[in-house]
């Protein structure tokens, strides 16, 4: 069976307050009851926003389609906590193309596979010679891991899902990102948000695959400085809101999802969130 990606979150969170708690701590239980309505509010927001961008179906809780039909291409995990603000979009295991693909990605994660396995062979054929003889042998023969299915298994779980997060942030936010290529800042047209962009590919020795990524700041209007740590390392700093909390939203998986998270301005019900500027 080809390999699926399946990523549910799962969060859940219980508050009690009983009669008689010290004022310490039923002010602390107020607080925490803000708290879980503002992430309540967030997370309804940013369902909002990505269904905007990209209307898809709902699936069951393991990411097959509810209505059992192959005809869409992706999919919707249900949420698993209404104070959980996170969307999670998979491919539909039944669409024909998704098939195809990921039967392809079996075939090169088996060859990869496979290479490992003979040098393994290998290295224990050596060992076992070398003992043989009285020579050293090594401590620890390789063996065979999932870092061995090689970057086609890498390509293949970033490109079948979309995952988008949100997180209220205050003061600035300093991101690392590594990949083949240096992060661009994308134009915000005078939106009140700025966003940053990270395209796909290999990189590395060994060879490693980096999604396709996205950071927007949500009620944040400097511009993002990217720095270059190395050829393959580079930082990304957010300046903080001039007047309160802000919100970080953060895009991985399938580029042609990701970029249509930058299409028609889709963060507005987000935007609405925050406080009055």
């Amino acid at each position: 069976m080809p390999r699926l990606t399946r990523r549910c979150l799962l969060a859940t969170s219980a508050m009690w307050l009983a009669a008689g708690v010290p004022g310490v701590l039923r002010a602390q239980g107020r607080g925490a009851v803000a708290a879980s309505t503002d992430a309540a509010r967030l997370a309804t927001a940013l369902r909002e926003a990505v269904a905007g961008a990209i209307a898809v179906p709902d699936s069951d809780p393991d990411g097959t389609p509810r209505d059992g039909r192959a005809d869409a291409p992706w999919l919707r995990l249900p949420s698993t906590s209404r104070d959980e603000a996170v969307v999670t979009l998979v491919a539909n295991p039944l669409h024909p193309e998704q098939r195809a693909r990921a039967l392809q990605a079996e075939r090169e994660i088996q060859q990869a596979a496979r290479v490992s396995q003979d040098a393994s062979q290998r290295d224990y054929e050596r060992a076992v010679d070398a003992f043989a003889r009285g020579l050293p042998t090594p401590d620890r023969l390789r063996e065979v891991s999932l870092e061995d299915e090689g970057v086609a298994g890498e390509r293949y779980d970033a490109e079948s899902e979309l995952v988008v997060r949100a997180t209220w942030q205050r003061g600035g936010h300093v991101l690392s990102r590594s990949g083949p290529a240096a992060p661009g800042v994308v134009p915000s047209a005078g939106r009140p948000w700025v966003a940053v962009a990270a395209a796909a590919g290999e990189f590395g020795t060994p060879v490693r695959y980096a999604a396709t990524e996205l950071w927007v700041a949500v009620g944040v209007s400097a511009t993002p400085v990217i720095r270059a740590l190395s050829a393959e390392g580079f930082e990304i700093t957010l300046s903080e809101a001039a007047d309160g909390p802000w919100v970080l939203v953060h895009a991985r998986g399938h580029r042609p999802l990701v970029e249509a998270l930058l299409a028609d301005a889709p963060w507005t019900p987000v935007v609405r969130l925050l406080p009055v500027r």
